[in-house]
């Protein structure tokens, strides 16, 4: 017969912290094979999962080639912008010359007042102050420093395409870039619709596979100990006609789960590892690496800080990139990874706990004898 799937024995059985125990059989050798009835679902063969991985990274370099058409060819108006927009140099010498003109008016102010006296001086050097701050932001753009920068200062090229259509379908987010034509925008709707039910897969294919490595390298580490074998029970006319009394039964040790607590040192650890690769990559500070590890693992959003932005070169841009993108697809599988682990030690604890108590309930001590010669001579 099957035991009770809670982990209670038959007449008298012991609670295993709620383990989940089913029938096995072992051969009449000592020491034999064990035959274990216990029901397996069906999981996801190696296979399965690489072709998965291949499917996800193809989707993915299909929306980086789209949107590079879409958006990495600047329209006309763009262009003519560009154009009459003044390079780096012009605008540092239109900066310089426009200090000395103001430091000028300041030293005639001073000549004009032979006396001075602080309330005209202060005064009129603040109006030219604030003059030279006008024209000042004015000559800039109203530009802003590395976190400010708005998403139409994009560059799109392959690189920042597919950091962008990775963002989309993990439903991370890329801050305030966005598609600039109608038509970006429109694929970008389509594009998720369907990369994000592909994640879904790649995570619940990846994530159940990881799980289960884990327990196996974790039960090697720290082998379970096997409950002592059932009682003997009465034979079954139906056994008797199988002849499988015969075959003395044994537990079947239910998988241990890995504990919550090294699940959660598992998501620190890789983290903090994210914190050095971008340290290295983008040269964050490690506060910095460890907030975009972390915003981009929890889907928060990549935010202000840009990957490839203070990088010395093109090619070097496409390195920082890539590297943050390799994180991330390794990242997300490694968060279902630990979520599942988590869930499944939690939920083990609980359902232990609940079945431990329903056990005691059912069997209540039988009355003292005291009480039973009580009752025999009250009746």
């Amino acid at each position: 017969m099957l035991e009770d799937a809670a982990g209670v024995s038959g007449p008298g059985g012991r609670c295993h912290g709620g383990t989940r125990e089913r029938c096995g059989f072992t051969g009449p050798e000592p020491g034999g094979a064990v035959f274990c009835c216990r029901a397996h679902r069906r999981r996801a063969s190696p296979l399965t999962c690489l072709a998965i991985c291949f499917l996800v990274l193809s989707y993915n370099l299909l929306g980086g080639f789209l949107f590079l058409a879409l958006e990495g060819n600047p329209g006309p108006e763009e262009t003519a912008v560009a154009a009459v927009k003044p390079n780096l140099s012009q605008a540092q010498g239109a900066g310089r010359e426009l200090r000395t003109r103001t430091v000028e008016r300041l030293w005639a102010i001073t000549e004009d007042l032979n006396i001075l006296y602080k309330e005209n001086w202060t005064k009129l050097a603040a109006k030219e102050l604030m003059d030279f701050q006008k024209v000042l932001m004015k000559s800039m753009g109203g530009g802003g420093g590395e976190r400010g920068a708005r998403g139409d200062d994009y560059h799109w090229t392959f690189s920042t395409s597919f950091l962008y259509a990775l963002t989309l379908i993990t439903t991370i987010g890329h801050g305030d870039v966005a598609p600039r034509s109608a038509a970006g925008r429109a694929v970008a709707v389509l594009y998720s619709c369907v990369g994000v039910p592909l994640v879904l897969l790649y995570l619940s294919a990846l994530g159940g596979a990881l799980a289960r490595r884990a327990r196996l390298l974790y039960a090697r580490a720290r082998p379970p100990r096997r409950p002592p074998a059932p009682a003997q029970e009465k034979t079954t006319p139906f056994q008797a006609a199988l002849n499988l009394a015969t075959l003395p039964r044994a537990p079947c040790p239910a998988p241990r789960a890995v504990p919550a607590p090294l699940s959660v040192l598992l998501l620190a650890l890789y983290v903090a590892l994210g914190a050095l690769v971008f340290r290295e990559t983008e040269h964050w500070s490690l506060l910095d690496g460890a907030y975009f590890a972390f915003s981009a693992l929890a889907t928060i959003g990549l935010g202000e800080l840009r990957p490839g932005r203070r990088a010395a070169s093109p090619a070097a841009e496409d390195v920082a990139i890539g590297v943050c993108c390799l994180y991330i697809l390794v990242g997300i599988v490694v968060v279902a990874m630990c979520f599942n682990l988590i869930q499944e030690d939690l939920g083990g604890a609980l359902r232990g706990a609940a079945l431990c108590a329903g056990g005691r309930v059912r069997e209540a001590p039988p009355p003292a004898k005291e009480e039973l010669v009580a009752m025999s001579v009250v009746s």
